[in-house]
This record gives C-alpha cells, sequence and structure tokens, in this order.
C-alpha cells in the first residue's frame, strides 16, 4: 500500500466515523414534537394555557421530545388529564395519554406524527377539554376584536385584537378577565423576562415587535459536523506528516 492509498484510506475512514457521530449526535436532539406551555393550580385542579408566555403553543421539528423524554413529559397513567390526538379525517383519536402536571408552570412536550392536525388536553373528571388547538391555526388569534388574554392571546400571538394597530388605531377592546388581570398589573402584563405581553390603551402598537424564537439546535449541529470534519482532516494531515514525509 503506497502513502497516497493509505492517507485516503485514513480520511475517508475518519471522515465516516465523524459522519456516524454527527448522525447519533443529530438523533439525540429529539423527534418533532408540539410544546405547550401549561399553568396548574393544584389547589384548584385547574389547568390552563400559560398566559405569560409570548407563544404558549409551538412547534418543534427538532429539539422537541429528547432521548430521556419518560422524566420530562409528565406522563403517569393515574394522571387526572389525557392529551389526545387527532388528523384531520378521523373523529377518533389516533394516540392518547395521561399526564400528571406539576404545580405551577412547566412546559408539555406532545409527540407530532406527521398526520396529526390537532390535539385536546382534557379533564378526566369532568371529560371537558382544557385546552384545544388545532395546529393548522397559526396562533391562538381567534380575530373578534377583543384581546383575551386568558385564552392565550397577547400582542405577540394576536396583533390584530391585542394592539392598537391591529385595530386601526382604535382603542383595543379588552374582555372582563383580561380588564382585571391588567388593574392588578398596574396596566402591564409582561413574562418573567419582563417582555411586555399587554398593557392598556397607549400608542404601544407603532412598532411591531417581532419574536427572535429562532431554534439554534440545527445552525449549532451544522458547526459540529464542520469541526469534527476539521478535527479529522488534521489528523490526517498529522498522520501523513508523520509517517510518510521523511520518506519523500
Amino acid at each position: 500500500m503506497n502513502r497516497l492509498t493509505y492517507l485516503t484510506y485514513w480520511t475517508i475512514s475518519i471522515i465516516f466515523f465523524f459522519s456516524f457521530l454527527f448522525g447519533v449526535t443529530f438523533k439525540a436532539y429529539g423527534a418533532p414534537a408540539i410544546q405547550v406551555d401549561l399553568f396548574y393550580d393544584a389547589e384548584e385542579d385547574v389547568l390552563r394555557l400559560d398566559r405569560y408566555s409570548t407563544e404558549p403553543i409551538s412547534i418543534q421539528e427538532k429539539g422537541g421530545i429528547p432521548m430521556t423524554s419518560s422524566d420530562t413529559d409528565f406522563r403517569n397513567p393515574e394522571g387526572r388529564y389525557k392529551v389526545i390526538l387527532y388528523t384531520d379525517t378521523k373523529d377518533t383519536p389516533i394516540r392518547e395519554f395521561r399526564i400528571a402536571p406539576p404545580s405551577g408552570t412547566f412546559t408539555l412536550p406532545i409527540p407530532k406524527p406527521s398526520s396529526v392536525t390537532r390535539f385536546e388536553i382534557v379533564n378526566t373528571i369532568t371529560s371537558q377539554p382544557v385546552v384545544e388547538h388545532n395546529l393548522e391555526t397559526p396562533s391562538q388569534c381567534n380575530t373578534n376584536n377583543i384581546c383575551e388574554f386568558e385564552n392565550g392571546e397577547n400582542k405577540f400571538t394576536c396583533y390584530s385584537d391585542c394592539t392598537q394597530n391591529g385595530q386601526n388605531g382604535q382603542p383595543v377592546t379588552f374582555s372582563e378577565e383580561t380588564q382585571q388581570e391588567l388593574q392588578k398589573k398596574n396596566g402591564v402584563l409582561r413574562t418573567e423576562e419582563g417582555t411586555v405581553l399587554l398593557e392598556e390603551n397607549t400608542n404601544s402598537g407603532t412598532d411591531k415587535e417581532t419574536s427572535s424564537n429562532t431554534n439554534p439546535s440545527s445552525s449549532n449541529l451544522w458547526l459540529l459536523f464542520g469541526g469534527l470534519l476539521l478535527i479529522g482532516t488534521a489528523i490526517g494531515i498529522w498522520i501523513y506528516l508523520t509517517f510518510f514525509r521523511d520518506n519523500d
């Protein structure tokens, strides 16, 4: 075996090795999922969407369900709440499971088969849905010209109902429950990070804020792959310089 063949063999082997490692790492980032931000009042046994989330329901194509999901998806066969997944062609569920929600705010990852178009979270005691969502609807916004914070609407999820610009410069009409929440918070509702979700009628809609919820996992994976490829190339060059250069 001449030195060029030997070098080629090692370089190809290293590239295949790191490609395999990259594939395993990529899979470890998780399967597609519906991410639902929820709030559970354990004392009142009330489960609802987290009103203070800028995007309470979102789709994560990668990284949604981690490999160790049994510890993070809150599944419990004795749980009082049931997650039901449907397709657009069937009224019967294609998948369902029970959850035992923790007290306070949490994020529930729901597996997302490609055929799923809507889901419900149902209280098994009352048989009433506490969350219903059609995945073909882009947000919680029902465009009824009433800003309903209790239904997950805010200036991010329902720009048309919850900003003066969305109302053609007219004052925003808030639901009674939303007005009560605004009064409790001195006229401004914010996330824990301080992002303004809603505020009383001022000229707050002049600039439409956009969310920067970019998923960095994809770019990070490509950077990882590129770094590993460079390492493999460097190893190949080192082998050549160490074992063959002196023989030239």
